[in-house]
């Protein structure tokens, strides 16, 4: 089964020495419908919409996903310095149960 993001958003928690990403999106098979279950997702952040080196990536082993939306905190397992959190902008990668990365 081939699964997309539909919509994703961010949102900044912590202060300065800490901070996590909320990440929340929707995840669809090939007929748009939303799935269930728990997947293994990667997150990497970049400074660049296109290519470039990650300045940041997580692997979270088991997000839950139910009727296709999912959310979940980043910095968790990987901690994301105050320097990446607060550039003016940043762009989302995700990658799902070993697909490649969603568009």
């Amino acid at each position: 089964m081939r699964l997309f993001i539909v919509a994703c958003a961010l949102a900044v928690s912590g202060g300065a020495s800490a901070s996590l990403l909320t990440v929340q999106g929707r995840l669809a098979g090939l007929a748009n419908q939303g799935v269930d279950g728990n997947y293994a997702m990667s997150f990497k952040l970049f400074s660049s919409s296109e290519g470039g080196v990650a300045l940041w990536q997580e692997v979270l082993p088991s997000v839950e996903v139910v009727s296709g939306a999912f959310s979940t905190p980043l910095g968790t397992a990987a901690p994301l310095d105050a320097q990446t959190v607060d550039l003016p902008s940043v762009w989302l990668e995700v990658a799902v149960a070993g697909e490649p990365p969603l568009e």
